[in-house]
């Protein structure tokens, strides 16, 4: 495991915060591996659980990773836009101006 955090921690110095387009390709790959493994990761919960109900594990293990997948890639980029701050006047008699950038940790 801390081999694994090791290299993870290496690939983002290196690389710094994902693009746009890299998150979007990421939640692709989630929603794409949700919709081809449904079937298995059904089996696997019923398997674990006893007798959990096919339809349950479908709806809130599979179906709702989906929509939630979809509605963030279409937030993503509207997430990611800086939002202007108040800036204080002697900075804006410069032509200074303030901004928050979301990045993650």
């Amino acid at each position: 495991m801390q081999s694994l955090l090791e290299t993870q921690r290496k690939a983002y110095l290196a690389d710094g915060f994902p693009s746009a387009k890299t998150r979007i390709d990421r939640l692709d790959r989630v929603k794409d591996i949700h919709i081809r493994y449904k079937h298995k990761i059904v089996e696997t919960l019923e398997a674990d659980f006893g007798s959990r109900p096919r339809g349950q594990s479908l709806a809130t293990d599979v179906a709702s990773i989906i929509i939630e997948v979809k509605e963030t890639r279409g937030k993503i980029r509207q997430w990611m836009k800086p939002e202007r701050r108040k800036t204080p006047l002697m900075m804006r008699m410069t032509g200074g101006r303030a901004e928050l950038q979301f990045q993650p940790l």
